[in-house]
């Protein structure tokens, strides 16, 4: 196991990402037997889903942007995973190069955080987010 995907693991270990429903950010190593996901189609193609999927790509800063402000609407739970999960984009931003977010399917989305490492590995998180 890598270095990074050691640090992902740490610091994403039972933090869930808010949405309507709640899912857990699971680290992951892209094979290398698969196309690099440098693009939509080709993370399709590396992940099986069908090539007419629905896939919106994200800026990396916005998507996260909301969910790691402390707001006074949040109970303590919630802004300490807001602090948690401001400390995970911070590992992702010092850890990965070229980071990207793609969102799968619609209503209950598929969404990939990824970058690469300073071998060339690339490397992120999987969660799922539903939006009605």
């Amino acid at each position: 196991m890598s270095d990074t995907l050691q640090h992902l693991k740490e610091a994403s270990q039972d933090l869930l990402f808010p949405s309507e429903s709640d899912y857990p950010l699971v680290p992951f190593e892209w094979p290398q037997d698969k196309p690099l996901p440098t693009s939509a189609a080709l993370l399709l193609s590396g992940t099986g889903y069908p090539g007419d999927t629905p896939v919106q790509t994200l800026n990396f800063e916005e998507f996260f942007a909301f969910k790691i402000e402390e707001r006074d609407d949040q109970d303590a739970p919630q802004r300490a995973g807001a602090r948690r999960l401001k400390t995970l984009v911070e590992v992702l931003q010092s850890q990965l190069s070229e980071l990207r977010v793609y969102k799968l399917g619609s209503l209950k989305f598929d969404v990939f955080i990824l970058g690469h490492d300073a071998q060339g590995r690339w490397l992120g998180l999987s969660t799922q987010v539903v939006e009605t």
